[in-house]
């Protein structure tokens, strides 16, 4: 409930032409609080026992709501960058063409990190890696992701959008195919932090262009079919990527992983080439 919601106010504040700095400075904040956590948590349990994990989460949790109580102002119409519209009706969501590369794009990404992030824990004792070593190369990920958004944001705003998302799931993708063949914690730490610069290279842009498509269908709306689909991704690839581990092995999972964010990656491009054709013959008047 909360995560769309911020980032249509993020996303409904932002000015046009900084869309990607803009939501690459909330992508710092989400994955840094993802990187964290773990750490944070495991800390706790060693110092202090479980319990203490829960009731921080209770009290951070419990800070952030009066933190965004007492401090954040209400937006109202008028008061945005953009007029205010009524919300799309849900098909036009399937009818905007920028927005079906967005949650094809999107499904794909997440089934890609999905897989990472749950097999990982799985393959890293067969190579002889200890739970903290894992936890290290999940959190490495996670941090370079955060610490990146901001220049790589920066670098949305005046470059290609399709060219980056394109190019950082191509690097993404290549290095989750490879992660079978590290053998040794550096060796996979590395690897996984070459996933983690492509992931780096792609959110902002792809965040960048919900944003664009809000402007035309409601930005609540992009936004939760942007985290709906992506949770569908998150949800499904531990479910296909435990069939792989059962029947074929754990590398067939990071093996397939790779090869269809790969696909899927071909996939978008297309997509968005042929929209921008459209848009430069006038097919689609405002959905460029």
């Amino acid at each position: 409930m909360v995560v769309p919601i911020a980032m249509a106010y993020i996303a409904d504040l932002s000015e046009k032409g900084k869309e990607g700095s803009q939501m690459g400075n909330f992508s710092i904040s989400m994955f840094l609080g993802m990187g964290v956590g773990p750490l944070l948590g495991g800390f706790l349990n060693d110092a202090f026992g479980m319990d203490s994990v829960f009731y921080v989460m209770a009290g951070l949790s419990a800070f952030a709501t009066l933190l965004v109580a007492a401090s954040l102002p209400e937006a109202r119409p008028g008061s945005l960058t953009i007029p205010a519209r009524e919300p799309a009706p849900m098909r036009e969501i399937f009818t905007l063409p920028i927005m079906r590369g967005i949650l094809v794009f999107t499904l794909i990404s997440a089934l890609g990190r999905g897989g990472m992030m749950v097999f990982i824990p799985v393959f890293g004792p067969l190579i002889a890696i200890s739970p903290f070593e894992v936890g290290v190369v999940l959190s490495v990920n996670t941090f370079l992701m955060a610490l990146l958004q901001m220049p790589i944001g920066r670098l949305t705003d005046t470059g290609n959008k399709v060219t980056l998302i394109v190019a950082g799931s191509t690097v993404a993708a290549v290095a989750l195919a490879v992660i079978p063949l590290s053998g040794s914690f550096w060796p996979l730490l590395v690897i996984t932090s070459a996933v983690g610069v492509g992931g780096a290279i792609q959110q902002p842009a792809i965040m960048a262009l919900t944003v664009d498509a809000g402007r035309t269908i409601g930005m609540g709306t992009s936004m939760g079919a942007y985290n709906t689909v992506f949770g569908i991704g998150m949800i499904i690839a531990p479910l296909i990527g435990g069939v792989f581990m059962d029947y074929i092995g754990i590398g067939a999972v990071f093996y397939v992983g790779g090869a269809v964010c790969l696909i899927g990656t071909g996939v978008f491009a297309v997509m968005m080439q042929r929209n921008a054709r459209e848009c430069a013959a006038g097919e689609v008047p405002g959905h460029g």
